[in-house]
């Protein structure tokens, strides 16, 4: 079944791009994993004050 789902799809291409709209607890849930798997992580949110906040919390910021 692996063989055929590479055959149909190609090669599988690892995600290292994230980005999170929203800024609240799933937010900084998701990030926190993204980012302990090396991916780079992009937060937008509606209070960009909040965003810059939780990024510098992740040391990302």
């Amino acid at each position: 079944m692996k063989t055929l789902l590479a055959r149909i799809f190609g090669k599988k291409t690892p995600m290292t791009n994230l980005t999170i709209i929203g800024n609240g607890n799933m937010a900084r849930g998701i990030a926190t994993r993204a980012l302990a798997g090396g991916q780079t992580v992009e937060i937008l949110g509606q209070d960009a004050a909040k965003a810059k906040e939780l990024a510098a919390e992740l040391g990302t910021g």
